[in-house]
């Protein structure tokens, strides 16, 4: 049986501490709801 994130994009992230992270690392272990806000203003 496949898993879910093996099938989703991964990209990698940048933080504003100039640190890198794989987007997939984050649901490897448990689901991830990720929530992508504009701010208008």
């Amino acid at each position: 049986m496949t898993n879910n994130y093996d099938k989703a994009f991964d990209s990698e992230v940048l933080f504003s501490d100039n640190s890198s992270q794989l987007l997939s690392s984050w649901w490897e272990r448990k689901p991830l709801l990720l929530v992508f806000l504009r701010h208008f203003g």
